[in-house]
């Protein structure tokens, strides 16, 4: 048996150990298509498996892939590449200690759980691979390396505020901001034409929470109850096809909108859909211009930096008004880089065209492409 093979066999017997410790929702291949056996792989190809491992108890988890060189173990230790880091601990709250908005589970959680590994996090994390591989005399060393970074993670994150006071302060911080005179229904621009109110709560009642009606922040419209917006129908929602690229998947609404209140609307409308609620971010662009007065145009990243303005971009590119744009993205494990935003634009783009608000320039016909080609060839 030469090297390679040697290496191979090797790391299948690690793989189904692993298994056998930690379970196969741990410890999976990247190509779920595949069984264990890798003898079909040619002898230098890389093999990838996914881990999904748990912290603390189960209080945190990281999500990674590592990468297994040909030359494992005998020369080289596997690579990683980190996926994502979260806290466990926040849906296991318990709701009566605290004041939580309806459908916190839903809402919250996946908008707080998010954990950093920092560059510095990273390099101590490689240089351990490398000291533990030489200390085992180049062996397989997967479970004693999962045993030492369960432990380094564990003080790294040994000082996170409590999951019952991420969740207090962020209900504290993003409170609800209530705008006189203002609620939901009524367009922002309609104020100026309205004399004051000699009551400034008349237009609210306790049954209709205030909204604050100048700018749309995603996470704040989960838990806005369904009564805030009954005196406006629904505007129209066009829905898009899906563009999938690495088990991320993106779709695009978009609506016509003439008010703030209006987008806030359709938004709401739109995260009423478990599966869009529920979706790891939902990207929003507005560009609006009330007769024809000055332009109202906003955006919300809901936690996919720089995608919101980049959207926001494209709409002013093509000129749109009166019009909201909303992106859901479902993250599918591996990511995607750059590409995110070329998938959010087109998906946008797309649905921008079958809804009608962009229309596709019409071809040009043989007389116009004969003048055309004439002009460059006297040129």
């Amino acid at each position: 048996m030469d090297v390679l093979q040697d290496n191979r066999q090797r790391l299948d017997e690690e793989i189904m150990a692993l298994r056998a410790i930690y379970g196969d929702q741990v410890v999976a291949s990247i190509d779920p298509c595949k069984t264990h056996s890798r003898i079909d792989e040619p002898e230098d190809a890389t093999i990838g498996y996914t881990f999904h491992y748990p912290v603390s108890n189960g209080q945190f988890q990281v999500n990674f892939i590592l990468y297994f060189p040909a030359t494992y173990p005998s020369q080289e230790t596997p690579v990683v590449e980190w996926l994502s880091a979260q806290r466990c601990d926040l849906a296991q709250v318990d709701p009566t200690e605290l004041t939580l908005p309806p459908r916190w589970r839903e809402t919250l959680v996946p908008k707080l759980d998010r954990l950093a590994i920092t560059d510095t996090m990273r390099l101590a994390i490689a240089e351990a691979w490398s000291d533990i591989w030489q200390a085992n005399g180049y062996e397989v060393v997967v479970f004693q390396w999962l045993e030492w970074l369960s432990g380094y993670l564990e003080s790294e994150w040994a000082t996170l505020p409590s999951a019952a006071q991420v969740l207090e302060n962020y209900v504290a911080k993003n409170a609800t901001i209530a705008t006189p005179d203002i609620r939901v229904g009524e367009d922002l621009h309609a104020q100026s034409n309205t004399s004051p109110s000699p009551n400034p709560t008349a237009h609210k009642t306790a049954s209709t929470p205030a909204l604050d009606t100048r700018k749309l922040v995603v996470t704040h419209l989960h838990s806005v109850p369904s009564q805030v917006f009954a005196s406006r129908s629904i505007p129209e929602i066009t829905t898009g096809g899906l563009i999938e690229d690495r088990h991320s998947v993106f779709v695009a609404h978009v609506s016509r909108v003439n008010s703030v209140p209006e987008a806030q609307h359709v938004v709401w409308q739109l995260l009423q859909d478990r599966k869009i609620a529920k979706a790891t971010h939902n990207i929003v662009a507005y560009r609006i211009q009330p007769d024809n007065g000055p332009w109202i145009q906003d955006y919300d990243d809901d936690g996919e930096t720089a995608a919101g303005g980049r959207l926001l971009h494209l709409l002013q590119l093509l000129e749109m008004r009166n019009v909201l744009v909303v992106v859901t993205r479902w993250y599918g494990g591996i990511q995607l880089g750059p590409d995110r935003f070329k998938h959010i634009n087109n998906s946008a783009r797309r649905t921008l065209e079958s809804a009608g608000f962009l229309v596709p320039k019409p071809a040009a016909s043989s007389n116009q492409r004969k003048k055309k080609n004439a002009k460059a060839h006297r040129k």
